[in-house]
């Protein structure tokens, strides 16, 4: 059809000095090039560390209490420290504890592009 078109990169590439175009190429080559020995370099490591699920410790368990959880979201940033050094951390919520629901979801709809 004949509609509109996006303006990308490769439309800007079409108009750089026939140089550029090659540095632009030489670079391209250069990264893939690095990208390959990156991978095949994490990939000999990968299989050099034989690691057992038993020796991977567990995540750091919190389990609030209901007054320390009444505002999850500033319970949750307080361990931030925590899970920043951990990678992760698990929060069980205090027993009876009831999020509700934001929204009705019979009513509402999600924006779609």
């Amino acid at each position: 059809g004949g509609g509109t078109r996006k303006i990308g990169y490769e439309d800007y590439y079409e108009f750089q000095s026939p140089l550029m175009q090659q540095a632009a190429q030489l670079t391209t080559m250069g990264e893939k090039k690095l990208l390959q020995q990156a991978l095949k370099l994490s990939s000999q490591e990968a299989h050099r560390m034989r690691v057992r699920l038993q020796d991977v410790p567990d995540a750091p368990l919190f389990r609030p209490t209901p007054k320390e959880f009444e505002d999850p979201i500033r319970y949750i940033r307080s361990l931030h420290p925590i899970g920043e050094r951990w990678g992760i951390v698990r929060v069980i919520p205090p027993p009876g504890w009831d999020p509700g629901f934001a929204i009705d979801p019979k009513t509402y709809r999600f924006p779609t592009r």
